[in-house]
């Protein structure tokens, strides 16, 4: 065969003029291969990863060439504690006025600055007064603002708790006319949570304890005496003669209806972080955000369990393929990074694995009826 007649009938071939070798023609059709995997909170490594809301897990087989992953179902419960030693929410601490029985003097109250000492001092409280501290714990789970206020109201034994659902607020009273003050300004400690975790959580603007779900701000919250009023149930009552407090906002008892997936490598969803304090700075800026922070955004708006209402968007695309795929990384968190406590309720998610194959030429035409939903 001539070397002409080699090149026209050669069709994978073509002559290269700077060499009198033939190179192989570099093949650009790829067929996309396309996987479904099914993975459920509970294949996790329980010894490993006790907890759902972050685990590793392997894929079972190798994936080469993944140009996309895609989110195309999932389940996840949607009743999730609001209130848990996990989110540092469940411990209150009061200082009540005590001349009587006092447990402590003011300057020696543990923990307190020199400046926070004289706050307490400009409210009328004397140096060589005594106070009582207490401190409750209520126990994790959801309530609403009439179950927040009996709990609190069973666990302070020398306050009362009521709800005003005309306000959506809070009232603390004591039974007597002692004086106290709620101390939001420290954080409690929590013997099952980190001590890094309980600081982060503390600094934050929102969902800082259980200060922030009763309506206050972190700060000290000091009882007035006087008459309030409330309504309940449609009915109006007043108290007289107490030292109170009231909520400055209205409570927060809902669980976020928004959490976030993450999962390492795969993340594709840039995301603002929360809590900026200095944006009008010129040199101090500290606004920022996270470069492919999530990978799904996951709507927690249905009812027992949440599921994608319709297509689902959320998708990982890359130009060049990851060589290989075979386990995961998987987060469930809030946007202030919290990672959901789902105790032992268990989530399933569905994902769509895009493969680039090389596509070779086998010379067949396949005619599919259009009314084959393919």
């Amino acid at each position: 065969m001539s070397f002409s007649n080699f090149r026209n009938n050669a069709l994978p071939y073509q002559n290269n003029v700077n060499t009198q070798h033939h190179v192989i023609q570099n093949n650009n059709n790829f067929v996309l291969d396309r996987k479904l995997v099914t993975i459920h909170s509970n294949d996790r490594d329980y010894s490993k990863y006790p907890n759902a809301n972050n685990f590793h897990i392997k894929l079972g087989s190798q994936f080469d060439n993944v140009q996309s992953v895609r989110l195309v179902d999932y389940q996840f419960p949607k009743k999730t504690y609001v209130f848990s030693d996990k989110y540092c929410n469940t411990k209150l601490v009061l200082y009540t006025f005590d001349d009587t029985s006092p447990t402590t003097a003011i300057s020696e109250l543990e923990g307190f600055t020199k400046d926070e000492k004289n706050i307490i001092k400009e409210r009328g409280w004397l140096d060589n007064s005594g106070v009582k501290k207490t401190e409750v714990t209520i126990p994790e789970g959801n309530y609403t603002g009439n179950e927040l206020a009996v709990i609190l109201d069973n666990e302070l034994t020398e306050f009362s708790c009521i709800y005003s659902d005309v306000e959506d607020k809070l009232f603390l009273h004591t039974n007597n006319d002692k004086k106290f003050f709620i101390d939001f300004r420290h954080k409690p400690n929590y013997d099952n949570v980190n001590y890094a975790s309980q600081q982060e959580i503390f600094d934050q603007h929102t969902n800082w304890g259980i200060g922030y779900n009763m309506g206050f701000s972190k700060k000290f919250i000091f009882s007035s005496s006087g008459t309030f009023s409330y309504q309940n149930n449609g009915q109006y009552t007043s108290k007289n003669n107490r030292q109170y407090v009231k909520s400055e906002y209205p409570i927060l008892v809902s669980s976020s209806p928004i959490v976030y997936l993450d999962i390492n490598k795969l993340n594709q969803m840039d995301e603002i972080v929360p809590y900026s304090g200095k944006t009008t700075s010129k040199y101090n800026d500290n606004s920022s955000y996270k470069n492919n922070g999530a990978f799904a955004k996951i709507n927690l708006q249905n009812s027992d369990f949440a599921s994608n209402p319709g297509k689902i968007k959320d998708i990982f695309y890359s130009d060049t393929p990851l060589k290989s795929l075979d386990r995961l990384e998987l987060k469930v968190r809030h946007h202030d990074g919290r990672l959901v406590d789902f105790k032992n309720k268990e989530y399933t998610i569905v994902l769509e694995i895009n493969c680039l194959r090389d596509k070779q030429f086998n010379g067949k035409t396949i005619n599919v009826p259009s009314f084959y939903p393919l």
